[in-house]
């Protein structure tokens, strides 16, 4: 497995994002998808249309990704991402359930957003549903 060439960031300040690609070997996509996730650490502003990321932040990562092959921490980012998607869908049951439980709603009142779609399919893709007479 090719090491991860750690020499390239300098010693401290910052690195724009070419610099920090170079040293954690993913897409631009997947780098920006990570950091929306909470995997990836967060670029700070140094100007009007200038972001940066802090070296530190940078060797952090990679010293906590370390030993362990890229291929396997994008496998780890998609999991946490599934994960991530599998508890909003459950907050938002409960939340529905709860709605159901004291009456607000009623479960033959309950329709997916897309009419084209039965209620199963609508809860398999995250849609929401909405109640005939309103908001779920």
């Amino acid at each position: 497995m090719p090491k991860t060439e750690i020499t390239k960031l300098p010693e401290t300040g910052f690195a724009r994002l070419p610099t920090v690609l170079s040293s954690i070997p993913v897409s631009k996509t997947a780098w920006f998808e990570g950091i929306a996730n909470g995997i990836y650490p967060a670029p700070v502003k140094l100007g009007k249309r200038i972001s940066a990321w802090k070296v530190e932040d940078i060797r952090n990562l990679i010293a906590e990704l370390g030993g362990i092959p890229m291929c396997n921490s994008i496998k780890r980012m998609k999991v946490v991402s599934n994960l991530q998607k599998t508890l909003d869908t459950l907050n938002k049951l409960e939340l529905l359930i709860e709605k159901l439980n004291t009456g607000e709603i009623k479960a033959s009142e309950l329709v997916p957003l897309d009419s084209n779609l039965s209620l199963n399919q609508a809860m398999e893709k995250d849609l929401c549903l909405v109640s005939k007479g309103g908001e779920a």
